[in-house]
């Protein structure tokens, strides 16, 4: 850092404190997620590094051991981290003890989710504080309709911090960065700064609370690193003028209120094994769409190791475990209870996937405060559920239909309720150049359509397992041959024809119901000899004849919320 000479001491000491836990609730571990090719908490120490202005960096953090990987990160960084050990919820005292202990006379708030801090933007408010020994408090203006997008940044004199501490009485003044200071501001002296035009900018978030913003922040560092352009907040803000639909990206993302009830849910879900991923993926993204469009938290109970990583790569916290029947066993985790468990949410979400014998009073022993939601079933159980989503167009019982005509379930289905991942939504047909795409859980049916589609000299593409490289093959393929299920309405998002080889009777009449409900002319296999009927001739190119199919992910938020509302009334 470059720290002043001599004169260091006879100014006013200015030290940043990044404010940072990882345990936070939409996107843990956030601070150390990667932008580009390094940390977004490496991003904001490297641009506070170059300011100078400032005599110190610390990040102010609380004494638990999820964050034990924070003080690592800070002795790697050769800057100190100030270990809280009072309550984790106080931030304003956090705050406050930090810049005591380390002297500071101007005392600037930095949030660790925030990676575009600007080093000139810094130095211009600590010059301007310095300079205004009257003022406790910088308030950033706006210029004309435009606001100040130098966000996570707040600067003041220690004195306004420590009376802001002592008046934050109710918690939620406690656990936020000092809001009593806007609530009262007739109790603080202020002095009003503008920043250089540069940084001012039509109003959008900036900050990473969640997967959404993180994809955000890794599609702007791509755009302007091809172009040879730095990351830095006025490039990113010309970004956006020259592209503003890049803010479509995380532009439904919920801002949290300072006062604000958030549900809690939990997800039970099938996955690994003999059930594949595809449910999986299904509750990642309606979760993925909770947290970011609610502010809700998420947990899933899942029983198995793989799925286990795929969820905690995407951020949320898992539980090991499963419904109505036994968990498969794990040398690393012992099963969890799930009537505890249910009794910490506000909201069950069941993605399972084969029949089971639930008993009939299977929420007897659960809280009655607890809504629960069945997704993509439809057996038996199911009638004890409050919401029963069934995206696309598999068919529903009668005595789930009598149900949903009585108003005792409600219930979601048709192709408005379709849950597509946003790695399906966000891709775009490329140029057709795979005539076959095949994803099959039966090995003697991936090895007929390999020996048929080698003899008919098709260049193809045969998956044993789920991969992350389904959206782009599926983008290149004209045809898509699965046992039919939730990738059969990604293949047509993607223009790419779906042939099933249902691997069950249920399989079977749903791919029928399916084809016949979007007007498709059915391809359905039974047997290897069929291959070539099926499949021959291909299509050409993409077929834009195909149904279209959109996500229908933020109606089912919509209804989800609605459902919990009016079962609080």
């Amino acid at each position: 850092m470059s720290v002043t000479d001599s004169t260091a001491n006879q100014r006013e000491k200015a030290v940043a404190f990044i404010v940072a836990r990882l345990s936070s609730s939409r996107l843990p571990a956030k601070q150390l997620k990667r932008i580009g090719d390094k940390p977004l908490l490496q991003w904001i120490i490297e641009r506070l590094t170059d300011c100078r202005e400032l005599d110190q960096i610390v990040i102010a953090t609380v004494a638990e051991e999820a964050n034990l990987a924070l003080k690592h990160y800070a002795d790697e960084q050769g800057i100190p981290c100030f270990w809280y050990q009072g309550e984790v919820d106080h931030v304003t005292t956090r705050l406050r003890r930090a810049a005591e202990e380390y002297r500071a006379d101007i005392c600037l708030l930095i949030s660790g989710d925030c990676p575009l801090v600007d080093t000139t933007a810094i130095d211009l408010l600590v010059r301007t504080m310095r300079s205004h020994p009257g003022a406790e408090v910088l308030a950033v203006g706006k210029r004309e309709a435009k606001a100040c997008m130098l966000e996570g940044v707040h600067v003041a004199r220690l004195a306004a911090w420590q009376r802001a501490d002592d008046l934050s009485t109710r918690p939620e003044q406690k656990e936020h960065q000092f809001p009593v200071i806007g609530q009262q501001p007739q109790l603080f002296s202020w002095h009003k700064v503008l920043l250089p035009e540069k940084f001012y900018a039509e109003k959008h978030r900036l900050s990473v609370d969640t997967r959404a913003d993180l994809e955000f922040m890794n599609t702007l560092h791509e755009r302007l690193t091809a172009g040879r352009r730095d990351f830095t907040l006025d490039e990113v803000l010309k970004q956006l003028d020259a592209e503003p639909a890049l803010r479509d990206i995380n532009s439904h993302v919920h801002q949290r209120r300072l006062i604000e009830r958030g549900n809690k849910v939990l997800f039970v879900t099938d996955a690994g094994g003999g059930y594949g991923l595809g449910h999986l993926m299904r509750s990642i993204e309606l979760a993925t769409q909770l947290t970011e469009r609610k502010g809700w938290t998420a947990t899933f109970l899942v029983d198995d190791a793989a799925a286990q990583s795929t969820l905690e790569a995407h951020g949320f916290t898992t539980h090991w475990g499963a419904f109505a029947r036994a968990p498969r066993t794990s040398k690393a985790a012992e099963p969890a209870d799930f009537q505890i468990l249910c009794r910490k949410h506000s909201l069950l979400i069941i993605d399972i996937f084969d029949q089971r014998g639930a008993a009939e009073d299977w929420r007897k022993n659960l809280p009655e405060t607890l809504t629960v939601v069945s997704l993509g079933n439809a057996q038996p159980w199911a009638e004890a559920a409050d919401m029963l989503i069934m995206p696309g167009y598999c068919r529903i019982p009668e005595n789930l239909a009598t149900l949903g005509k009585k108003g005792e379930i409600i219930i979601l289905q048709g192709p408005e309720n379709l849950i597509l991942r946003r790695e399906i939504t966000r891709s775009r047909p490329a140029d057709k150049d795979l005539d076959l795409l095949v994803y099959l859980h039966n090995d003697r049916a991936r090895s007929a359509v390999a020996n048929f589609a080698a003899a008919a000299g098709l260049k193809c593409v045969v998956l044993k397992a789920f991969s992350a490289t389904i959206p782009e093959l599926m983008s290149r393929a004209k045809i898509y041959l699965s046992g039919f299920g939730i990738s059969s309405y990604e293949a047509l998002a993607l223009k790419a024809l779906p042939v099933c080889w249902p691997h069950s009777q249920v399989n079977k009449r749903d791919a029928l119901n399916f084809y016949a409900r979007l007007n498709i002319t059915p391809r359905l296999i039974r047997q290897p000899e069929q291959l070539a009927e099926c499949i021959l001739p291909l299509p050409s190119g993409t077929d834009d004849n195909l149904p279209a199919v959109q996500d229908g992910s933020p109606h089912i938020v919509e209804k989800i919320a609605q459902l919990l509302d009016s079962r609080r009334r």
